[in-house]
């Protein structure tokens, strides 16, 4: 393939990736707001609930942190109580109290790494979470005093292990998911009428 072929090709899929070309989407090109409500809410019941992900990925966190501890010999981690969740503006017509996006406890060491030492850490990091289907990198920084690898898994959730000074971080989030609750009831909350 010559050189200006090779461009054109680069190119291309530049404008598809720019054009916002999202397969993780289940409802492609579509304007959320133009998705029913029970489009948006059949899609949630597909999904593990959020407290089902949860478990899940606490599961991922330690793994993960047992790997990079003895990877490059960490001192013990400290946790961050959970940082809470947020509504979902992917699914806006379910109802905020069905559907959340969970933020997991973040873990820290406090210890800086050398560039070194992260490229070991980053690379463990990408193959552990790659075991519950995340796909890295998403977003790789490689700068002096900030570094970030970050991984994106299914339904939208993120692992992000990264550097801050004299700290690593390790933080996920969960994509969005029904509450049990929700996924129990197995219809949308009905909508009050004044």
């Amino acid at each position: 393939m010559t050189l200006c072929r090779r461009f054109m090709l680069v190119v291309l899929v530049l404008c598809g990736v720019l054009a916002g070309c999202d397969a993780t989407d289940p409802f492609g090109s579509r304007e959320r707001e133009d998705v029913s409500l029970e489009d948006q809410f059949a899609e949630l019941m597909r999904r593990p609930s959020v407290e089902e992900i949860t478990r899940k990925y606490e599961e991922m966190q330690a793994k993960v942190r047992e790997v990079l501890s003895a990877s490059v010999q960490l001192p013990p981690w400290t946790r961050t109580p959970d940082p809470g969740y947020s509504s979902c503006n992917d699914f806006p017509a379910v109802d905020a109290w069905d559907v959340k996006r969970d933020y997991l406890d973040r873990w820290s060491v406090d210890q800086g790494v050398s560039p070194e030492q992260w490229k070991v850490l980053a690379t463990k990091f990408k193959e552990v979470v790659a075991q519950w289907g995340f796909v890295a990198p998403e977003l790789e920084v490689d700068k002096e005093g900030f570094r970030e690898s970050r991984a994106g898994g299914e339904f939208g959730s993120k692992a992000i292990l990264s550097t801050a000074g004299t700290k690593v971080i390790l933080s996920v989030d969960t994509g969005c998911h029904l509450t049990d609750k929700a996924k129990r009831r197995g219809t949308p909350l009905t909508k009050p009428t004044y």
